[in-house]
């Protein structure tokens, strides 16, 4: 059985958890590239490469994922190559799903966008990406 969360529904009456659809065929999922949130056998994580398969050579295509969903010691990054058949496709976690440490990095990202729309003198989508990220790592 496969479960889809509606997390934009609107309900008339309060409730503490989205409406759920159930389905018995798998659901299908979208073509992954880099950047994309995934779920793997390992935990979640992120595409931060491809690697296509040669034309001579019958291999399939290959992806770096970096798991976001546990780390080594010293909060070393988790990296492994696995191909398609290993990994779905998510959507991006929201700001609210995102622990301590998903929110930082999220920032982080978020000013370093500021900065660079700052130095291109851009100061109204500078100063909307500096509020995001304020907004992140804000309880």
């Amino acid at each position: 059985k496969h479960e889809i969360h509606l997390l934009d529904w609107k309900s008339s009456s309060p409730q503490k958890k989205p409406p759920t659809l159930y389905s018995h065929a798998p659901l299908v999922s979208v073509t992954p590239s880099v950047g994309d949130d995934v779920i793997t056998t390992y935990g979640r994580g992120t595409i931060s490469s491809i690697t296509s398969s040669d034309s001579n050579n019958n291999s399939p295509t290959k992806y770096l994922i970096t798991l976001t969903s546990w780390r080594l010691a010293n909060r070393s990054t988790v990296k492994c190559y696995l191909t398609s058949s290993s990994i779905v496709v998510v959507r991006k976690k929201t700001l609210l799903e995102m622990d301590a440490y998903e929110r930082v990095a999220f920032a982080k990202t978020r000013k370093t966008t500021a900065q660079s729309h700052f130095n291109s003198k851009n100061y109204s989508l500078a100063l909307e990406s500096y509020a995001g990220a304020v907004d992140a790592v804000r309880y």
